[in-house]
């Protein structure tokens, strides 16, 4: 993935946090890390990868866009519906 910042302060500003996340690394592993501008940059391009996630979904306000099937419907289109990628390997026959 391709790592890229809009300045240099926006670039310190990653480094900051790398540097914030890795001492509580560090405390973690009870040691100092030799190998720190690795884990930086993995810390930074993480960071940049899912800096664009959306937002927290409050499930309060959603609805289903499709209305729940009634109970006791047809018990094999169920079987079907549950276990369709196991069942296609199950001789089902009346033989």
């Amino acid at each position: 993935m391709r790592v890229t910042y809009e300045s240099a302060q926006e670039l310190a500003q990653a480094m900051r946090r790398a540097a914030e996340a890795h001492g509580r690394y560090e405390a973690e592993i009870g040691r100092e890390d030799a190998d720190w501008p690795d884990w930086y940059s993995r810390f930074m391009e993480r960071e940049q990868r899912f800096l664009h996630l959306p937002g927290r979904v409050d499930p309060d306000g959603t609805t289903a866009t499709h209305p729940a099937a009634p109970a006791g419907g047809d018990p094999e289109q169920d079987f079907f519906l549950r276990y369709g990628a196991a069942g296609a390997e199950w001789d089902l026959s009346d033989d």
